[in-house]
């Protein structure tokens, strides 16, 4: 009888300690958002969660792995203890919870920025819960973010100005003939108005006309000196 009542009490005992265990293996490290589209090379934010689901926890050990992922910084949520501070070099990390807690507990804030597009993944690797006086058991929980690639345009104003003048540039220049060179320079004398001191006489002798009227000007002279003359020499004689 006193065998059977030791070998019931061992039982219940196990029974006791499989349920306690089973129970404490509902942790979880949440990551918020847990997924989501983003652009390459846009920053965002992930925060860090620990959910002991009615365990006590105390302390939280871990590492944070990023793929196809930078690290831009990582932020301690103000009030947690910190005995190994993360950062983008050297993501591991040890912070303890003030008088600890059994409910939900912000803990870490994750700025990354992703790389190339396609799938990339925040994950935590050598996960540790410590209650008071144990080990709690938690699962964690990965992150995984769509990256899309930006599609770059190359329409506009401004483009067709950049084109149009590297077209202008690589357009060779062609040397001008001397023929057309002196056309024009003929063609502007013809077309050129008189100067502005161009007056008077200079005006009149600029073409044929004027040459005409200052010959029969002089053949006029000429005439009447040649008569004036005779008729001295007739009136002497």
């Amino acid at each position: 009888m006193k065998k059977i009542i030791i070998l019931s009490l061992l039982i219940i005992a196990g029974v006791i300690g499989i349920s306690q265990f089973a129970f404490a293996e509902n942790g979880t490290l949440w990551l918020m958002p847990a997924s989501g589209n983003k652009n390459v090379g846009t920053i965002f934010d992930v925060l860090v969660q620990a959910d002991p689901q009615g365990n006590e926890i105390c302390v939280v050990k871990g590492t944070l792995s990023f793929d196809n992922l930078t690290c831009q910084n990582i932020t301690i949520v103000s009030g947690i203890l910190v005995q190994a501070a993360p950062t983008c070099n050297s993501p591991n990390f040890i912070l303890g919870i003030p008088k600890c807690t059994t409910s939900l507990q912000d803990i870490l804030t994750v700025s990354v920025k992703g790389n190339n597009a396609g799938q990339a993944n925040l994950s935590f690797s050598d996960v540790n819960v410590l209650s008071s006086g144990s080990v709690v058991a938690f699962n964690a929980s990965a992150g995984t973010y769509n990256i899309t690639a930006i599609a770059s345009s190359t329409s506009g104003p401004q483009s067709t100005v950049q084109n149009a003048e590297q077209t202008a540039e690589l357009q060779p220049l062609e040397p001008a003939s001397e023929e057309t060179g002196i056309e024009e320079v003929e063609t502007t004398s013809l077309n050129q108005p008189a100067a502005v001191g161009q007056t008077g006489l200079a005006a009149l002798f600029s073409n044929w006309i004027g040459w005409l009227i200052l010959a029969l000007i002089v053949a006029a002279l000429v005439t009447w000196w040649i008569y004036s003359a005779k008729k001295e020499e007739e009136k002497k004689q």
